[in-house]
């Protein structure tokens, strides 16, 4: 099975599931957590559903 076919069994651009491989293989597991993508929004605005003001 290609990356591509991998990738799209799992639901998954085919760039993110090389960067998770390549986590994984230097990591091993603890490599395979979910880690942020960007910068975190503070918790209130996220659980009042609002976007953030500013």
């Amino acid at each position: 099975m290609s990356r591509a076919d991998a990738a799209r069994a799992a639901g998954l651009e085919r760039q993110a599931l090389c960067e998770a491989v390549q986590r994984f293989n230097a990591e091993g597991l603890a490599g395979s957590i979910n880690r942020p993508a960007g910068p975190a929004m503070c918790t209130s605005a996220r659980s009042s559903g609002k976007p953030p003001s500013g």
